[in-house]
């Protein structure tokens, strides 16, 4: 059968610019995306040492003060963001903050950690010169489910260890899905028009794609096993099993759509009756309070 559409990858020279339909367009990019999947051929940009180094310190209960601060200033862009933070009208107080040190204890050492691994998300992973509109969506929606899912573990008085970071990066892979896209569209501008990859079946890759995405960045950026569970399973939480944060985000994520927070709001999304609710002991009444 003769070949009416191809894209070039980088492995061969372009192909003669040929006619292809929208459902031919639709086509070959899912077929692109489904085979960088299967090849584990995903250009992920790497986080930076600093981010993945503090996560990892404070999970251990033995870190130090002066080891965690040593690595902060070794990123002057990071230490600059941490120190603009400590002197914000939130957590100023009355005199200006000028060091790590200082900054770290007011902070305190989990809040720190989970500021650097957002802006280093932020900064590497969601900016798109395609698709900046649903990029800064995806964006509110990520720190929209972290804050919330900060909140729920703190109302049933549960440890607030990864929460934040677990809530943040649940939905990692459609900001990486989004960068395979406009790649794949770099590459071969003259034969996709933008509008194709708009609207319903932008949504449909997103949601098709999203989770193996983030499961395979997960893995690449060798999180700890825990962060990677809400990432792969928050559709989907075990809720006999221990997993709570996995649950405690998939219920975040229940209120982001109820709410439109970073998507469209269901308004038909009934949280206070859901199951995973129900799995982590909320009930209808403080449900209804939000």
């Amino acid at each position: 059968m003769a070949q009416i559409f191809s894209f070039n990858f980088g492995r061969r020279k372009p192909a003669t610019p040929m006619f292809a339909s929208n459902e031919e367009v639709k086509r070959a990019i899912k077929n692109e995306l489904a085979r960088r999947l299967s090849d584990d051929d995903l250009e992920i940009p790497p986080l930076p040492h600093v981010a993945l180094r503090v996560l990892e310190l404070a999970r251990k209960p033995n870190s130090s003060i002066v080891e965690i601060t040593e690595l902060i200033e070794t990123d002057p862009q990071i230490t600059a963001k941490i120190l603009k933070m400590a002197n914000s009208p939130v957590y100023r107080g009355l005199h200006d903050v000028t060091n790590i040190d200082t900054a770290v204890v007011m902070l305190g050492l989990w809040a720190v950690a989970d500021l650097i691994f957002a802006f280093s998300v932020q900064g590497k992973v969601f900016r798109s010169a395609l698709f900046g509109e649903e990029m800064d969506r995806q964006w509110e929606h990520a720190v929209g489910c972290a804050y919330i899912s900060m909140a729920l573990a703190k109302g049933l008085k549960l440890p607030g260890e990864d929460v934040y970071v677990g809530g943040l990066l649940h939905d990692i892979g459609k900001p990486i899905m989004l960068n395979a896209v406009e790649n794949v569209f770099r590459r071969n501008p003259q034969k996709v028009d933008p509008a194709v990859i708009e609207g319903p079946f932008l949504d449909e890759l997103l949601e098709e794609y999203h989770g193996p995405f983030g499961g395979l960045v997960a893995r690449r950026w060798e999180l700890p096993e825990p962060l990677i569970h809400p990432i792969e399973r928050h559709h989907y939480p075990d809720l006999g099993g221990d997993d709570r944060l996995t649950t405690i985000v998939a219920v975040a994520d229940l209120f982001c759509h109820r709410f439109g927070i970073g998507c469209d709001a269901n308004e038909e999304l009934n949280v206070a009756d859901h199951p995973w609710v129900h799995a982590l002991g909320i009930s209808h009444d403080d449900v209804v309070k939000v």
